[in-house]
């Protein structure tokens, strides 16, 4: 009896039974039918939300909100840029650059999972784009914080051969992302497994050494600009080395909250109670923690 339970029965023209389900309580719910006579039934799932799991829908107003700020990021870095247009600096302008690649990234972002949520299926077109650019904003913004702790623009005007070094390690990074986001297109992980190595080994070690350089940098020329005495630019530059051991920590604290949640879900009930969050831990972790240390 559906009606008992808050339900709207419709009987379609081709003897389809379409029931509207008011969900108050979060659970497992399926649908028992029985007749005398033998019959064959198929039964669709539909959220009001659209056609997307709730697991994932949160990503579709998430990137949304998303593109919104660094759009208005970008208004903001425009008009101070526009006020001191004759002091800015070339890493300025590629700031403001990385900050456009940003919207076009969670626009692309929000297209995907919008059109996911519409039609019911990946589109490839939208999931290449992501794949690329999510490479792209990656490799550029290690490549950044990399010249940038050499002194690139704020101490020197030039890395001479040092800058090329850093331009191939920004395409090794780029193209080893691409290899992990096809990767994970192609042969997602099933059944607990893991991606392949193949995928994950390239990005892992070119990462690293990003990082490792990068440390070395910062450590090099804070110690050269306390011998000179700058102290405001030493200032800048203890900072950034401060944020990027912040955001190694917010790092590990992802990768620990994701061991949690997999030793967790080995309940039956962990999912039940926990699937609308699921998507933080992916998703929204690490956007967010890149939007904190980009800010």
């Amino acid at each position: 009896n559906f009606s008992e339970y808050g339900s709207e029965v419709e009987w379609e023209h081709d003897g389809a039974l379409d029931i509207k389900y008011h969900v108050n309580d979060t659970g497992y719910y399926c649908v028992r039918a029985w007749s005398e006579n033998g019959f064959a039934a198929r039964v669709n799932w539909v959220s009001s939300s659209g056609k997307l799991p709730l697991v994932d829908y949160p990503k579709v107003p998430f990137y949304g909100f998303m593109t919104l700020v660094y759009m208005a990021i970008a208004v903001v870095w425009a008009y101070k840029s526009w006020r001191v247009w004759k002091d800015i600096l070339p890493v300025q302008n590629q700031l403001f650059g990385l900050i456009c690649l940003m919207i076009v990234d969670m626009g692309v972002s929000y297209g995907f999972w919008n059109n996911y949520n519409k039609t019911g299926y990946s589109s490839m077109g939208w999931l290449a784009a992501m794949v690329v650019l999510d490479a792209g904003r990656n490799s550029l913004s290690f490549f950044m914080l990399l010249v940038v702790s050499l002194g690139w623009g704020v101490l020197r005007r030039s890395l001479g051969r040092i800058m090329k070094w850093c331009i191939g390690m920004g395409l090794f990074h780029f193209l080893s992302g691409c290899l992990f986001g096809s990767g994970v297109v192609i042969s997602p992980p099933k059944d607990g497994q893991p991606v392949s190595l193949i995928y994950i080994l390239p990005l892992s070690l070119a990462t690293l050494i990003f990082y490792l350089w990068t440390l070395w940098s910062i450590f090099r020329t804070v110690g050269s600009l306390q011998a000179d005495l700058q102290s405001y630019k030493l200032q800048m530059y203890t900072r950034l080395g401060n944020l990027l051991v912040i955001s190694l920590v917010l790092l590990v604290g992802f990768l620990f909250a994701n061991v949690i949640s997999m030793g967790l879900s080995l309940d039956s009930t962990w999912m039940d109670r926990n699937w609308r969050w699921q998507w933080l831990l992916m998703d929204g972790w690490l956007n967010l923690e890149y939007l904190l240390v980009f800010g």
